[in-house]
């Protein structure tokens, strides 16, 4: 299972480093994050800060200004430039710095209401390691993306210019590779291919709903169809291995990992 690959890689880069590392773990959507994350908090003994880089999208509000200023595709949360990378810097320095008796609060987005919820995170403590899940953790951008071609209708009708793409790439390059470079390493889990996400995503949409495997309505479907389109591009970035080096898992369309695949690199 996930959740014991991921058990594995932390063990061993707690024990890697002399001081608790603030780790990535990076997936594509509805590949098993979450579940593998719950896993570790439930088996291990291990006591890991975990923070979700969906919990630090900028407000619907903010989102709709950038999409009044910048493109329509900016009301979108998820692409590079949708979250409040400044507040998850300082929630981290929060986390690193505060004692066994501290208290260290964080938001929580609500996907239904899309928008942040009125509860929020909390850890308490000092933990064995810091990390940070999320689809696009160690991702690098590309200058050139405005001016490729476009990977899906998506891009192709609604950014045929590219301004939404070179907004993306700049907003990866300037807020969000830093903070990866202050990452003391990264876990890759690999889906097989881009249509595998769309199956996976489109089950995560049902269980968000409390849907039925297999009740997605049409309308729904169709919007997820289109909703993932906007990660297209970097996903496949991704997996084609144009990230910031760390370990890598390739895992099958059950979501399980393929036999003896972890490859940890320093």
């Amino acid at each position: 299972m996930i959740g014991d690959v991921l058990e594995e890689w932390v063990r061993y880069t707690i024990a890697d480093h002399n001081s608790i590392p603030l780790l990535g773990l990076s997936g594509s959507q509805g590949i098993g994050k979450t579940t593998a994350l719950r896993q570790l908090a439930d088996a291990s003994g291990l006591n890991v800060a975990a923070l979700s880089l969906d919990d630090f999208y900028l407000r619907r509000s903010a989102r709709n200004r950038l999409a009044q200023t910048i493109h329509p595709l900016c009301a979108t949360r998820g692409a590079p430039g949708t979250h409040d990378i400044k507040l998850l810097c300082s929630t981290i320095k929060a986390l690193q710095s505060q004692d066994e008796a501290g208290v260290a609060h964080w938001p929580k987005f609500d996907k239904i209401t899309d928008d942040r919820s009125s509860d929020e995170n909390e850890f308490t403590g000092r933990p064995d390691a810091f990390l940070v899940e999320g689809w696009l953790i160690g991702a690098l951008s590309d200058p050139d993306a405005g001016q490729d071609q476009p990977v899906n209708e998506l891009e192709g009708k609604e950014d045929a210019a590219g301004r939404w793409r070179t907004w993306q790439e700049h907003a990866l390059s300037n807020h969000y590779e830093p903070l990866w470079k202050q990452f003391d390493g990264f876990l890759y889990l690999c889906a097989p291919s881009f249509a595998t996400v769309l199956d996976w995503r489109s089950e995560q949409e049902e269980t968000t709903l409390g849907l039925a495997k297999g009740s997605l309505p049409q309308d729904r479907q169709e919007w997820v169809e289109r909703f993932v389109q906007h990660y297209e591009r970097i996903t496949n970035r991704i997996l084609s291995g144009f990230r910031m080096p760390g370990a890598e898992v390739r895992v099958n369309e059950k979501r399980m990992p393929m036999k003896n695949d972890l490859r940890i690199n320093r």
